[in-house]
């Protein structure tokens, strides 16, 4: 019975156990996963210490790469930079010579010729009083004339008459006078003989003064050939105020300033227009009288408008004032300009570039890789076989940022540029050469 009952109950127990799951088959994922994040981890940590030690490492052995500045050959130009403006040597102020009202004027900026109206003054009242001035001079000429073609004629006439009846009456006083002395006549008879006589004379006296009086030089012709002249004056006055009411350009030039406008009563000496004459014009530059030792009458400079930046024009340099401005501690400079540009304009804002120096195939270094150049002892940091070197060199003519080497160094020598400050003397460095800068 007992056999029998426990066969039944172990093929009861045996299929139970076989539809179990195997405990172990569910845990052995998450391991799996785990080995491989670790691993990534080691991998990259390991990159990164790797890379830090070629970052730094590497520069530290072989020398940080650098972009250096090659010593070159070149002519060294020494210029002097200021600004200036465009002007004409002189500038005509253009103002009336009367008391007018303006009936036309030109424009600012407009061209003008020689003889052209600039303003046009009211000439109205002006061209009366030439007329006027002509009618009172043909007056005083046609009596100039009267004078010497009728009153003087027959004044001489008169005087003729004059002495013909003196002689005349002298002959009579001396028949009479011959009878009074023989007793035929009395007395009386020579006494008005005498009488006659005298007024005779005194007719030729007054008629010789009247001839005189009338002729070139006498009192009558000077009266009326003076109110000629007067009269011409007068004449020539007028016209000239008749002139003055067309103010005309003394030279070829432009219009730069303009204050009259149609209508304006305009005064004597008031400006009305500021004509700038073509010709040469200059460049006057302010400058700074440190600079002063460097220039000279004929240097050659560049000049170019602020307005037309990109283009440039040749200048002279053609005075140097013999003072220096107190205020601005700058003397001025005036600059000719031989062929202006057609885009030039008056007053125009120009900066300079005057040449003061020049050294033809100097060895030239970058100013700004030059160390201690204003206590004498200048030096470079020279790039010898990869390692630096502290250079004592010697300099010669220094510009705005470029400098001559008379001794210490030689062409296609490489230094390091100034603006390393971390390189200093015996340091390994490598020289990037495709990328080494020029002066």
């Amino acid at each position: 019975m007992t056999q029998n009952s426990s066969k039944p109950l172990l093929e009861l127990v045996k299929p139970k156990v076989a539809e179990q799951p195997t405990p172990a088959a569910k845990p052995s994922m998450p391991k799996k996963r785990w080995s491989i994040w670790r691993w990534l981890s080691i991998i990259i940590v390991a990159v990164a210490v790797l890379a830090i030690g070629w970052f730094y490492g590497v520069p530290t052995v072989l020398g940080p790469v650098i972009i250096p500045s090659t010593v070159i050959r070149a002519d060294l130009v020494q210029t002097v930079v200021s600004s200036g403006n465009i002007a004409t040597p002189f500038r005509i102020s253009v103002s009336s010579q009367i008391t007018g009202s303006v009936i036309s004027t030109v424009l600012m900026g407009q061209k003008v010729k020689a003889g052209d109206t600039l303003v046009k003054l009211d000439d109205t009242e002006a061209k009366g009083n030439v007329e006027q001035a002509k009618g009172i001079l043909a007056q005083a000429v046609a009596r100039v004339d009267q004078q010497q073609h009728l009153t003087l004629p027959a004044a001489v006439q008169s005087l003729a008459g004059a002495q013909a009846n003196l002689l005349n009456l002298q002959d009579i006083y001396k028949s009479t006078a011959t009878l009074a002395d023989k007793g035929i006549l009395a007395t009386a008879a020579l006494q008005q003989a005498k009488a006659n006589l005298d007024l005779a004379a005194s007719q030729v006296n007054s008629a010789q003064l009247q001839v005189a009086s009338n002729q070139d030089g006498g009192n009558d012709f000077l009266l009326v050939k003076t109110q000629q002249t007067q009269a011409q004056a007068a004449l020539d006055v007028a016209q000239t105020h008749l002139a003055d009411t067309n103010i005309a350009a003394a030279r070829d030039g432009t219009i730069i300033s303009q204050t009259a406008q149609v209508g304006n009563v305009v005064q004597p000496g008031i400006e009305l227009l500021q004509l700038s004459p073509d010709g040469q014009i200059q460049v006057v530059a302010q400058i700074d009288e440190k600079n002063l030792g460097l220039l000279a009458v004929g240097q050659t400079a560049l000049a170019s408008a602020d307005a037309y930046s990109n283009l440039n024009f040749p200048v002279k340099v053609a005075s140097i004032d013999p003072s220096v401005d107190l205020l601005r501690a700058a003397v001025t400079v005036k600059l000719d300009v031989d062929n202006p540009p057609p885009y030039l304009r008056q007053d125009m804002t120009v900066s300079v570039d005057i040449e003061v120096n020049r050294k033809p195939k100097a060895l030239i270094v970058n100013l700004v890789d030059i160390h201690e150049l204003k206590n004498g002892a200048a030096w470079v940091l020279k790039i010898e076989n990869g390692i630096t070197k502290k250079q004592v060199v010697k300099v010669g003519l220094v510009t705005s940022d470029k400098v001559e080497i008379l001794d210490g160094l030689a062409e296609n020598d490489q230094i390091v540029p100034g603006s390393v400050a971390t390189i200093t003397d015996g340091k390994r460095v490598r020289v990037g050469a495709a990328l080494a800068k020029k002066p």
